[in-house]
Formats: structure tokens, C-alpha cells, sequence
């Protein structure tokens, strides 16, 4: 199986708390048991909420399933493996998303041995009988190559304008920040070249002081307590999409791992500032991750 152009489609009747185990086997040439062997994937169903996602010599993963997988007869698992300068692994299941693993020595716990198996490409696949058993595998395809799923992330770089067309485009942030670590999203936002006088528009930070909740601040407006989904304490990555609606009506809408967890229209009842409007209410077309008030950390 070209693994470099071709995803690979699992087809099984295994439900959640089974016990059972998807496990496939990558490797080149014919020496999968030795030199051509390039890791192992296995999605463990012994939980009745999540599976284990375990690459070998790499990382295991708790993964939050999606809600077609409690009523669904069959679960159908599209796997995509790229190797290169950037290892990844991503994941779908049911045809959503649910694991987008950028693989490196921070993330796997094999930090000498991990880029010789998940770094390199493979030509063969194998569903084992022996170590790491495939009990769960039904049925497999090749299908078209997942990489554009989850599109290209952009790494962050502090005090510097970005433009982003807002009133067309929502924001996304990926982080792997935990509850409790004390550490804040923060985002800047602006028109034109002025930020820090007349182009200022407000400034939204997450922070993530408590084990429990974040604190969403909307500089000049309000400051609110925003519960996470379940799946905020067992991800790997947070994922945040941020809506901001200017004009007549202004709203702020923010997602967290693909579930809407506040959706606030700003107002006088709303916002403690009486000038809040002079910067929520106004169009912004540059973002600024800041490295001072406020910090983006």
C-alpha cells in the first residue's frame, strides 16, 4: 500500500468497551520484523467514551469519539500516515476529524528511536496476530490521501500585524496548553496600522488559571467564566475558533473543540466600559499575538 499517496479505510462492527483492537502494521520491503519495520497503530476499544490511539514508539492517545459512534452499526476509521520533514498521523472517524498528531521528540516518549519508524516511508501494511493483535479489522480499502483536513497551521510569531479579513473569516488557535497551567491565549486586533492608538479594536485573551474553566476577557467589555467540553481534559491540542461580528449587532462566537461554548452579544448591559462599542463595534482587519499587556503566552 503507497502510504505516501493513499490513505487507509478500516471497516469494523467493534463498539466502545468491547475490549477489541484495530492493529496495523507498517514496515517496507519484506523486513517487517527487522530492519523494514516502521511502527505499529492500534485503536483500543476498552473504554465506553474513548479509544486509545497507541503509535508505537511514539505516543499513546486518549481520542474522544464522535457521536455517530455510540448509535452506529459499523465504525468506519480513515487513517493517514505522511512521513518526511513533518511526521504526521491524522485520523477520521465516521468522516470527522479526531486526532491531528504532528509527531516529534516533544510528543513521543521514544525521543532517539521515534523518526526511524514514524519518519520514513512505508510500501506495506499488515494486520498482526501476535504482538499488539488485530482483533476488530473487518474489512480495508485505499482511499484518497488525507492532508488537508486540518489546514496548514501557521506558527505563531509574537508582535507581528497579521491581516486577516475578520468580518469574512473566522480565527482558529491551536495550543497545547492544559487547564490549570496559568498560561493565556491573547489576541490583538486592529485596523490598519495604528494598533496601539486610533487602529485599536479590542483584545481577547483565554486563560487557563483554573482546572476547570478558562476566563474569557474581552478587553473593554467583559470578563466571563467559560466551562470546557468534555474533551478539553483528555485532548492532546486544544482547538479554538473565534468569531468576531462587528456592525449594528456585534457578537463574539467561540468554539472549542468543535463545540460552541459561548456566544455573547455585546452591549451597554453586557460590557462594563462605556466606549466598548469604539472597539467592538468597528470592523478589524489585522491580529497581533502580543508579547506585553496582556501577553499571548
Amino acid at each position: 500500500l503507497d502510504l505516501e499517496s493513499r490513505s487507509l479505510e478500516i471497516r469494523t462492527r467493534s463498539r466502545l468497551g468491547s475490549g477489541q483492537s484495530i492493529s496495523v502494521r507498517f514496515s517496507v520491503g519484506t523486513h517487517y520484523e527487522t530492519t523494514g519495520y516502521r511502527g505499529q497503530l492500534g485503536i483500543n476499544f476498552s473504554y465506553s467514551r474513548s479509544v486509545i490511539l497507541d503509535l508505537h514508539y511514539c505516543t499513546r492517545e486518549v481520542i474522544s469519539p464522535p457521536q455517530s459512534a455510540y448509535s452506529a452499526q459499523e465504525q468506519i476509521f480513515k487513517i493517514s500516515r505522511i512521513s518526511g520533514s513533518r511526521p504526521r498521523v491524522i485520523l477520521q472517524w465516521n468522516g470527522e476529524e479526531v486526532a491531528y498528531l504532528e509527531l516529534s521528540a516533544e510528543l513521543c516518549g521514544h525521543p532517539n528511536n521515534w523518526k526511524y519508524y514514524w519518519g520514513q516511508t512505508v510500501d506495506s501494511i499488515r494486520f498482526p496476530a501476535n504482538y499488539m493483535a488485530d482483533t476488530a479489522t473487518e474489512y480495508y480499502r485505499s482511499s484518497e490521501l488525507i492532508t488537508t483536513v486540518t489546514p496548514n497551521w501557521i506558527p505563531v510569531e509574537r508582535e507581528v500585524q497579521i491581516p486577516l479579513d475578520l468580518e469574512s473569516r473566522s480565527l482558529e488557535i491551536r495550543t497545547r496548553s492544559r487547564l490549570g497551567s496559568g498560561q493565556s491565549i491573547s489576541v490583538r486586533f486592529s485596523v490598519g496600522t495604528h494598533y496601539e492608538t486610533t487602529g485599536y479594536r479590542g483584545q481577547l485573551g483565554i486563560n487557563f488559571s483554573y482546572s476547570r474553566s478558562v476566563i474569557l476577557d474581552l478587553h473593554y467589555c467583559t470578563r466571563e467564566v467559560i466551562s470546557p467540553p468534555q474533551s478539553a481534559y483528555s485532548a492532546q491540542e486544544q482547538i479554538f475558533k473565534i468569531s468576531r461580528i462587528s456592525g449594528d449587532e456585534p457578537r463574539i462566537i467561540l468554539q472549542w473543540n468543535g463545540e460552541q461554548v459561548a456566544n455573547f452579544e455585546l452591549s451597554d448591559v453586557l460590557c462594563y466600559h462605556s466606549t466598548w462599542d469604539d472597539y467592538w463595534g468597528q470592523p478589524a482587519d489585522v491580529i497581533r499575538f502580543p508579547a506585553d499587556y496582556m501577553a499571548d503566552t
